[in-house]
């Protein structure tokens, strides 16, 4: 079993709340987490956030 991915830093969560992207808001410490695992280029964090 993974450990918990770690929250995201307090000016992301206010950028993606005034966005109103909760479901984005929801999945990004699990995605980031993975990204940066998997060394993910930025435009297949974004096309997998979105």
């Amino acid at each position: 079993m993974s450990a918990p991915a770690p929250p995201l830093a307090s000016d992301l969560l206010a950028g993606l709340r005034r966005l109103k992207l909760a479901g984005v808001r929801h999945i990004a410490p699990e995605v980031c987490q993975t990204a940066k695992t998997q060394r993910w280029s930025p435009e297949e964090l974004l096309r997998t956030l979105i």
